[in-house]
């Protein structure tokens, strides 16, 4: 009789169709909008000038000392250092003229140079004069001129000026040029200092209008607006410093009446600025006083009033840099991107471009054919709609929202400032999430055409160690963890380190637990099931690189774990006759164990492998990090690998956990907490805790799973909300990167209708509701087109009907192969695969399916 093995997958009926299709269309707008550049700010440089807040945590009385961490409205700002600076400049030179506050932004950019010899001439320079000194290769000169009078200063000034001037009019190769690479204007305060109430606004505007006049700023191209120099980026720019008004209840009285800064004088002299800000077209740095907003400990000499700390004055310089060399630097690296301020994402490869737009043209026809498909219920599906689906199509949509959310300004992004309680109220709500949905796990349905004499049960009162649902709970509960660790930048917390690094250990055990049951369960080393779970493990990190210009080896995970796919199918498939043999089973893991470590440390195997792909596929990765990342984990999978033999070959194993009256459990639950206390107290740092990691991570997991299996009634439930995330958290892991995490995981995205102080409580919880739901929907459409889309990739579907069902997923005994996905290929992929001719078997030769595959990513790799 015909075959129904290859049903339709259901989106979620209707409701999950148009969801989808609402989401693609979100999606298609967003960069078609983004890339027509209607924004006032489209790359984000008056976010830069504008405002800010500091993150750094508040103490009692609200004050943020020690000012380390600036974070600009909607972008994140670069940390320079010589390095970085050096490569923007390109032997060209910054201008600083103005008063005391610009020569601490002067020093404070020497400083980012070169620290210990801008100390030592700050201490013996002259401060009111002109300095012209070389930091460590680069050229700054200031110049005291804080009133702009007539003299030798202000001609000097007025040099730097018309040189700027007219290489901005005429633009000439960076080699070329004369001026300076910017030139930052910083005065004012002594206008209110020097001078009567009535004087100083007035004589403030007649400067002020004598370089706006030079200049003609007003005839180029509002500032942030023009496309970006191929080349340069920004361009050379002249910025101005607002004076920021003092906290006139710290100063002296001398210091605030009769000629001196009274109250109202400086602020009238920033009204004046804001009045021509757009009128002649000058980069006015309003974050410079925000800097200070609220703050009085920013300010170093209350009596003063003006000067700030030297870490602020840095930090003011490091604006400046944002806003100069963002663009260029972009254009000079690779990712990641985390210079989000001011910044077009650098110039993208035609490659990445072309790809994007055939994206958009995929999911553009797909999006015309599911709303005909919706709007036409019962109607068979065309061949159009076959092919044009957004069933599988969705993965295309994740693509291009990462690069829509990760490449183009339109999300903002803030950096991450981590607070202790923000990991525990976020872990605290996941938990919460887990508990409420705490369920019986229910027998698996019946296999298609299967005959039961009996009635299945609703629930169960039991169910094995280490069961399907509870793998998925363990997966779900541990990429819940990794998440909010990841979104609060908890690592530098040893604490909170130590069990996430034993959470990725966890993933790897499972890897080599689930991969042993199958290979030992159903005996399958065919090359279809190879190919199977490596475009399943691999398909979403491949796909990512050609959209965000990143590399395979950035989504580590994934990597990870088909390396060790490799290895145990070696283990296993080496001698495959003797794998119902337990000692040979332990000798085959043994040589194994052995041999791994020495081929990745002791040999130059993995510099040749890592060279071979540099000059015959292109690919540069980077080999330290994959040894590193190889080594940290280096035993845990064998442990796995164990564990899964055990479970099947020894009785043991069961009487172990099921059978002793919860006793391994307490004892798992003491190994738990006696191994984080001991870890915790005898590492100073994560380094020292990675030296014994690799060794020593069994115990806690082994722990953990008797811990897990403690009762019956520990085993029977489990927490739908954690499996279900379980079931797509290799696509959760990876899709964190550009949709949840930003700037390629170094800060976090945000959404620019909420502004606040930039804290969990009081800002980003709000982007947070919006965001986290549409990441967990999209991992989980992924998850199920991946598997789908893998299936298409690898099933023989020639014209007729076909009675093979093929159990890829290996339900009975096996790590999930498709988890999300379900069980049945799509029957519009049916119906486009009967079109291919009988007579053109050759297509249905999977061996030349994937060669055609690798050869397509091959050309792609010379072509980028």
């Amino acid at each position: 009789m015909p075959s129904a093995a290859f049903a339709l997958p259901s989106s979620g009926g209707t409701a999950g169709r148009v969801v989808s299709l609402v989401a693609t269309l979100v999606v298609l707008a967003g960069i078609v909008i983004n890339f027509l550049n209607l924004s006032d700010d489209p790359y984000r440089c008056k976010s830069l000038l504008h405002d800010g807040t500091w993150l750094d945590q508040p103490d009692e009385n609200g004050d943020r000392d020690p000012f380390k961490h600036w974070q600009p409205r909607g972008c994140m700002m670069h940390e320079y250092k010589s390095e970085d600076i050096k490569d923007c400049m390109e032997g060209r030179h910054m201008v600083f003229f103005g008063d005391s506050t610009t020569r601490q932004i002067f020093w404070a950019m020497g400083r980012l140079l070169d620290r210990e010899y801008a100390d030592q001439q700050r201490k013996t320079s002259e401060k009111h004069g002109i300095h012209d000194m070389e930091f460590d290769g680069v050229r700054l000169y200031q110049v005291w001129d804080p009133l702009m009078e007539p003299g030798e200063a202000t001609d000097e000034v007025y040099r730097e000026l018309a040189t700027y001037r007219e290489e901005r009019r005429h633009p000439v190769p960076v080699e070329d040029q004369k001026g300076a690479a910017f030139i930052f204007m910083g005065v004012g305060i002594w206008f209110a200092a020097k001078m009567e109430v009535g004087e100083s606004l007035e004589n403030f505007k007649v400067v002020f209008n004598n370089v706006s006049d030079f200049l003609h700023q007003e005839e180029l191209p509002d500032f942030g607006t023009a496309p970006m120099d191929f080349d340069d980026g920004v361009g050379n720019e002249l910025y101005l410093g607002p004076p920021a008004a003092p906290f006139y209840d710290t100063m002296p009285d001398y210091r605030k009446t009769g000629i001196a800064s009274q109250p109202g004088e400086i602020e009238a002299i920033n009204e004046f600025l804001q009045s021509m800000e757009d009128e002649t077209n000058i980069g006015m740095l309003w974050s410079y006083p925000a800097l200070q907003r609220d703050q009085p400990h920013v300010i170093a000499e209350p009596e003063n009033g003006f000067h700030v700390t030297d870490s602020v004055a840095e930090t003011k310089a490091q604006i400046l840099l944002n806003l100069r060399c963002n663009a260029k630097l972009d254009r000079q690296r690779s990712f990641p991107y985390s210079r989000t301020c001011c910044t077009d994402y650098g110039n993208r490869p035609t490659v990445q471009l072309v790809i994007v737009a055939l994206g958009l043209c995929y999911v553009a026809v797909a999006l015309l054919a599911e709303a005909t498909a919706l709007f036409r219920p019962g109607q068979q599906p065309s061949t159009l709609a076959n092919v044009f689906n957004l069933h599988t199509g969705i993965f295309v949509t994740a693509l291009l929202f990462c690069y829509w959310a990760d490449r183009t300004q339109a999300f903002a992004k803030g950096s991450k400032e981590y607070v202790a309680a923000d990991f525990l109220l976020l872990s605290g709500l996941a938990l919460i999430a887990g508990l409420v949905s705490v369920t019986k796990s229910r027998p698996p349905p019946p296999r298609p055409g299967a005959q039961t004499t009996t009635p299945t049960p609703t629930a169960l009162d039991d169910m094995k160690p280490l069961s399907r649902d509870q793998t998925d709970e363990w997966k779900g509960w541990m990429q819940a963890a990794i998440l909010i660790y990841h979104w609060t930048g908890a690592s530098r917390d040893l604490d909170i380190y130590i069990p996430i690094r034993l959470m990725v250990a966890a993933y790897l055990f499972q890897s080599g637990f689930g991969h042993a049951v199958y290979f030992l369960a159903k005996k399958d080393f065919s090359f279809k099931r190879v190919v199977s779970v490596m475009l399943r493990l691999n398909l979403l990190c491949c796909a990512l690189p050609y959209i965000m210009n990143t590399n395979y080896m950035f989504y580590y995970f994934a990597p990870l774990v088909s390396f060790w796919y490799v290895i145990v199918y070696a283990v296993f498939a080496i001698g495959q006759k003797y794998n119902d043999n337990v000692w040979a089973l332990l000798a085959k893991m043994s040589v194994a164990a052995f041999i791994m470590p020495g081929l990745v440390v002791y040999t130059p195997v993995m510099d040749w492998a890592f060279a071979a792909l540099r000059i015959l596929c292109r690919i540069e990765w980077d080999l330290d990090e994959w040894k590193f990342r190889l080594g940290l984990d280096g035993f845990i999978v064998y442990v796995g690998m164990l564990v899964g033999m055990a479970s099947l070959k020894t009785k043991l194993y069961n009487q172990i956990l099921t059978g002793m009256y919860g006793l391994p459990g307490i004892v798992g639950i003491l190994s738990m907490a006696f191994y984080w206390w001991n870890a915790a107290s005898l590492s100073a740092d994560k380094q020292q805790y990675n030296t014994y990691h690799p060794y020593a991570s069994f115990v806690p997991i082994l722990g953990f799973i008797a811990a897990r299996n403690l009762s019956r009634h520990a085993r029977a439930w489990y927490s739908r909300a954690f499996a279900w995330l379980g079931r797509c958290s290799l696509e959760t892991f990876t899709l964190q990167f550009h949709i949840f995490l930003a700037a390629d995981t170094k800060g976090l995205l945000l959404l620019d209708i909420f502004q606040g102080d930039g804290s969990l409580l009081g800002d980003r919880w709000r982007a947070l509701i919006f965001i986290v739901p549409v990441f967990l929907w999209i991992s989980s459409r992924v998850a199920d087109a991946t598997g789908d889309i893998v299936k298409l990739l690898t099933t023989d579907l020639p014209a007729g009907e076909q009675n093979e069902h093929f159990d890829i997923e290996g339900k009975a005994e096996a790590e999930p192969l498709m988890e999300g996905s379900t069980r049945q290929i799509s029957e519009r992929l049916k119906l486009a695969m009967r079109k291919v001719p009988v007579k053109k078997a050759w297509l249905n030769d999977l061996k030349l399916r994937m060669a055609v595959l690798l050869t397509g990513l091959w050309i792609l790799n010379w072509l980028y």
